[in-house]
């Protein structure tokens, strides 16, 4: 018998997730788990052991796959590349997005790329999947020392993720930004920000956005009251949850123009990220 339908339903959610922290792509991530099951449906269940094992090692090595596509790709991208951001507010079914872990926080997604991808295939199926050393050898076709080392490699590499805290605190942090912020007040703004802030603008090459990253509170701050005193009429922006973390959409007559993210320590911004490249603001 083919994999079932509830299959389907069952493991989608996981599968999105799996695929989007993989690839940092929505689109992308629905592509390939579209393809994975258009695949497995060919599949006769009976032949499988364990119906999610089985999907996440085709799910894994699509995304891989993928990942080294990308990477060239982004070799030529014009300006930084940041992840597509996922709306969390009141998701609307369950088969969306599986977004209980916190490394769906867009810092932590963000952080994904600097893992090589067996790296991070490694770390998701290990830590956010829950699956054994042997297990995942056997989805990633490696040896269970090399997948322990997978493992180790990323957790290194990632520590100092934003891990998903307080979202009270973190909203209350986000709306004092944005009061300073509106109201032209550049030494509050300048106490919610780190010394060291880094703010990146995602562009894409599609529009207009910095080259390059921001460095200092001082040029980052200094960058935004620039942009807030050339915003149209018809400018509006509301706090949302946005891969289970508060930031901001920015709209314009209605039409989302763009998002704002944060990676925030101890009551202080360190990293924001400024998307505005319409092909990754589709799904806000």
């Amino acid at each position: 018998m083919e994999l079932s339908k509830s299959a389907y339903l069952e493991y989608k959610p996981l599968l999105l997730s799996l695929a989007y922290q993989m690839l940092g792509s929505v689109s992308d991530a629905e592509d390939v788990v579209h393809d994975v099951f258009l695949s497995a449906m060919k599949v006769d269940e009976a032949n499988i052991e364990n119906v999610k094992a089985f999907l996440c090692k085709v799910t894994t090595n699509r995304c891989i796959d993928m990942l080294r596509s990308a990477r060239k790709r982004r070799e030529v991208y014009v300006g930084p590349w940041l992840p597509e951001p996922i709306m969390t507010e009141n998701l609307p079914s369950p088969s969306e997005f599986a977004v209980e872990h916190e490394s769906m926080s867009y810092a932590y997604v963000l952080m994904m790329e600097k893992l090589t991808p067996y790296e991070r295939a490694a770390f998701l199926l290990h830590n956010v999947l829950e699956f054994r050393h042997d297990e995942i050898a056997l989805i990633l076709n490696k040896s269970n020392a090399a997948c322990r080392k997978y493992v180790q490699r990323a957790k290194q590499k990632l520590e100092g993720a934003t891990p998903l805290t307080n979202s009270n605190a973190n909203q209350e942090l986000i709306e004092a930004f944005i009061h300073s912020l509106v109201h032209g007040n550049v030494p509050k703004l300048l106490q919610l920000i780190s010394e060291d802030a880094i703010l990146y603008s995602d562009g894409g090459g599609k529009v207009k956005a910095a080259i390059n990253p921001i460095i200092s509170a001082k040029q980052v701050a200094a960058f935004l009251t620039g942009l807030m005193k050339k915003t149209p009429s018809g400018f509006s922006y509301q706090i949302k949850m946005i891969n289970r973390q508060p930031g901001i959409v920015n709209t314009i007559n209605g039409a989302v123009h763009s998002v704002v993210m944060f990676k925030l320590s101890e009551n202080k911004i360190e990293q924001i990220y400024l998307i505005v490249n319409p092909d990754k603001l589709t799904k806000i």
